[in-house]
């Protein structure tokens, strides 16, 4: 009969039977004494004993308190050790898990697919296998506490995967102004301004922006060509309809055909922004016209349809108030005429139109005299408009109460000398113009008249019937209209997630390792 050993047997009890398993046991529990931080701990003398003699019943006890002291990556690290060595504590779905954190990335795919309960657990747990690829899953509302702490690279793989999304505002839970513009951009480019685009180095959306603030454009082509638009540039537009996309290529189709009949269709004529554009592709194409044609046939000396949608009633607007500065009244009228058959559907122009019709509706002629009636009706239609139509209301009521012989001129002085209303150089303008004209009798009373109506209206306070009412609607819109750009796409993505991402989140998973640890039986893999 042999003799025992009673150390083996002390490792036997404990469910190890292998004198090869005892050693390498021996020599784990060895490695995690000397990185263990606590050396005066209770379990210390139990691990040490174990090491030396026979082994202690409370081991199992003792090596998980020491476990538990170690920081995150040490405890993965002995972990691995131990079950390579062959403890018997742990449950399968603790097994599977210290290999998947012991690994340096173990990507999906590459290893057996976990089974249900391996993908339980605690939220970085979980967190950690979801940015590998596994199907844990994971809540927004579970990772967004943990968005200011986590790196970039694991927040745009929470992005990649669908965990956050622009609804989850990833954005405003990091402090780095970079990160924050970078994360808005990825999910809501179109929040992204001209100076976030340049901190963040998006040279695509920075060129979009320069394009529409109606800056010069550099470094895109696309965007180069339709500024060049703008400029009355004539490009070419069939190479210029296969860079854009359908909708788009649709648009400029109709922008373009419209330039020989000076007509669009009213999403393009509606369009503020894309005005610049019109007046200067259809300039050029009179001019073009004009070069071919000859001046008989001239269609730049054409009266303007006003009728033929916003853009058309608002060029027939400004060119009326240029023939009034120029002193050409009769033109003026006649040009005015289809503005009051012009269906326009913007507050501000229509004011406008109003309160032009309702100057001119002032002027006498050998047919009729002022009919101050008609210009009362026109106003007190777009009275609640625009503020300055009560003050012009105010003279034409006024006006009506002075009898006809009695009254001075129908015109605002300021423009009888070609000025804008309210000019302060009008005595210099006077000047100026007397001795141009010394010789014509009639015009130098009618500049004459103009000067002392303006010096009693600086002494007295008299207004004048104010035309334009706001001067910038004279003005194009800033900017160029963002409806002949392809919709703008959110940022590819700029991070990789590297291997010291993942140790970030491995020591954040790391812990919740030790729920497995002294489990008797087998868990569910």
């Amino acid at each position: 009969m042999g003799t025992t050993d009673p150390v083996m047997e002390g490792w036997a009890r404990l469910g190890i039977q292998a004198k090869d398993t005892v050693i390498a046991i021996r020599q784990s529990l060895t490695w995690l004494l000397q990185d263990s931080p606590e050396a005066r701990r209770a379990y210390h003398d139990v691990i040490s004993r174990s090491v030396e003699e026979i082994p202690d019943a409370t081991l199992p006890s003792a090596l998980k308190a020491a476990l538990t002291d170690l920081d995150p990556i040490q405890l993965i690290t002995h972990l691995r050790r131990l079950l390579e060595a062959g403890i018997p504590w742990m449950s399968e779905r603790g097994i599977r898990r210290v290999a998947l954190l012991a690994a340096p990335r173990p990507q999906f795919g590459t290893v057996r697919p976990l089974g249900s309960a391996s993908l339980d657990g605690d939220i970085y747990w979980r967190l950690y296998l979801a940015v590998l690829g596994h199907p844990a899953r994971i809540s927004p509302e579970e990772v967004i506490p943990l968005i200011p702490k986590l790196p970039l690279p694991i927040v745009d793989d929470l992005v990649d995967i669908g965990v956050l999304g622009q609804d989850d505002g990833p954005w405003t839970y990091r402090k780095d102004t970079y990160e924050s513009a970078y994360l808005r951009a990825r999910l809501v480019p179109e929040s992204i301004t001209r100076a976030d685009a340049e901190h963040i180095s998006w040279a695509e959306n920075v060129a979009r922006h320069a394009f529409l603030d109606g800056d010069a454009v550099t470094g895109d082509d696309l965007l180069e060509i339709l500024a060049a638009l703008y400029a009355g540039a004539n490009v070419d537009h069939f190479a210029l309809r296969a860079m854009l996309p359908p909708l788009q290529r649709q648009l400029i189709n109709d922008v373009m055909d419209g330039m020989s009949v000076g007509k669009w269709p009213e999403h393009v004529a509606s369009d503020r922004k894309l005005w610049r554009l019109l007046d200067a592709q259809w300039a050029r194409s009179m001019q073009e016209h004009d070069e071919n044609r000859g001046a008989k046939t001239s269609r730049g000396s054409r009266l303007i349809n006003a009728t033929d949608g916003e853009f058309n009633a608002w060029r027939a607007f400004c060119a009326t108030y240029r023939s009034i500065l120029d002193g050409h009244i009769d033109r003026a009228v006649r040009q005015a005429e289809s503005l009051e058959k012009a269906d326009v559907h913007s507050d501000d122009l229509k004011a406008e139109i109003n309160n032009m019709l309702a100057y001119l509706a002032q002027r006498p002629d050998q047919w009729k005299d002022e009919d101050l009636e008609k210009a009362e009706t026109l106003l007190d239609r777009v009275r609640h408009l625009h503020p300055a139509v009560e003050d012009n209301l105010d003279i034409v009521h006024n006006r009506k109460l002075i009898s006809v012989n009695n009254r001075t001129s129908w015109e605002n002085p300021y423009f009888v000398l070609g000025l804008p209303h309210g000019d302060p150089d009008w005595n210099a303008r006077w000047r100026d113009l007397s001795t141009d004209h010394r010789d014509d009798i009639e015009k130098l009373a009618a500049l004459n008249d103009a000067w002392h109506r303006l010096t009693e209206a600086e002494k007295f306070g008299m207004p004048f019937f104010a035309l334009p009412l706001d001067p910038a609607i004279l003005e194009f819109p800033e900017g160029r209209s963002p409806a002949l750009i392809p919709p703008l796409q959110p940022l590819p993505r700029r991070t990789e997630t590297g291997v010291e991402d993942l140790q970030f989140l491995k020591s954040l998973a790391a812990p919740d390792l030790l729920v497995d640890f002294d489990t008797p039986g087998k868990g569910s893999n």
